[in-house]
């Protein structure tokens, strides 16, 4: 995540807390213009939270450890979906109503 989509999921929070019937696209718009008026020094903890989240995703991909997120062994070339013919085969050759042809 980057800085500004932390900022947002913690001032999203808050926000609805203080204005329940806030529909999603004007808490985005004061989110984002709150986001525009902060100075380098209050998006500062931010852009820390995110840096950190960056440097802790590289240290768990570096040591191998699968999330199952992207890039992941289920995504490889290497692996192959498991198809069972059988239903494959009983799908096709049902008719729309689910009747055999």
């Amino acid at each position: 995540a980057n800085a500004y989509q932390l900022f947002t999921k913690e001032r999203r929070q808050s926000l609805t807390t203080e204005q329940p019937d806030l529909k999603f696209g004007e808490a985005a718009k004061i989110i984002s213009a709150e986001w525009k008026a902060l100075t380098d020094d209050e998006r500062r903890p931010y852009q820390e939270m995110a840096q950190k989240a960056k440097e802790n995703a590289q240290a768990t991909q570096d040591a191998g450890v699968d999330s199952g997120g992207a890039g992941s062994a289920a995504d490889s070339a290497d692996s192959k979906p498991v198809v069972d013919k059988k239903v494959e085969v009983n799908i096709l050759a049902e008719g729309a109503d689910g009747t055999s042809e």
